[in-house]
């Protein structure tokens, strides 16, 4: 989509460019962080694994190795990747909006519409129908930041209190398959909410870029 007499400093794509840049910082910031703790839990527990005696406790131990470091590892490319858009955004926002002289559609007409008429106007101000549809998304998006986040927390507690019930009874003798199913349930659910904060707090920190592309 074209739009003609477009300003060479167009406040309007400026604005977007801004959210573009935040959108991938936030990810940067959170995903940075989260990449930092587990490839510290995968060197402190390859560390463990070393000294612990074989057995229950020594395989756990291999197992948080390999899980943090090699997750950890892999947000460390998902981060850099973002930090790429971060320095250089205009070409990641071109690719994924377009630019103020060839737009491209938007998750739908009206919004194609508005982001049409706004690029053209050159006004740093969100157009009111964007905006109207960024603080619905920002209505949901928030809240399940907030929730995913105290989760993640709730079931990191909780992991480590299994996994030390865990290294406890094996150091007794007893039968642990029970906990151990357990304990690796809080780890698949550790995962899977990191995921949804990263996603749920990229998309809280700069609403508009996810309101244009998926509505």
């Amino acid at each position: 989509m074209h739009t003609n007499h477009v300003k060479a400093n167009n406040p309007a794509y400026e604005r977007l460019l801004q959210d573009y840049v935040d959108y991938h910082l936030a990810l940067v910031v959170v995903g940075g962080f989260f990449a930092l703790a587990l490839l510290a839990l995968g060197v402190g527990s390859w560390v463990r694994f070393r000294r612990a005696p074989r057995g229950v406790e020594r395989r756990t131990h291999f197992v948080f190795a390999v899980a943090g470091s090699t997750v950890g590892l892999l947000l460390t490319v998902v981060v850099a990747a973002n930090l790429s858009n971060v320095l250089n955004p205009r070409q990641g926002l071109a690719g994924a909006i377009g630019t103020p002289g060839d737009l491209k559609p938007a998750a739908s007409g009206e919004l194609t519409q508005s982001l049409t008429a706004w690029v053209r106007s050159g006004s740093a101000e969100v157009p009111q129908l964007i905006q109207n549809q960024v603080d619905a998304r920002l209505a949901w998006q928030e809240p399940k930041a907030v929730i995913t986040t105290l989760l993640l927390v709730l079931f990191a507690a909780l992991s480590v209190v299994v996994w030390r019930s865990v290294i406890k009874r094996s150091r007794a003798g007893q039968r642990v398959v029970g906990r151990v199913l357990a304990g690796s349930a809080t780890m698949l659910a550790c995962f899977v909410l990191i995921l949804m904060v990263m996603g749920n707090t990229q998309a809280s920190y700069a609403p508009i870029t996810m309101t244009l592309l998926f509505g």
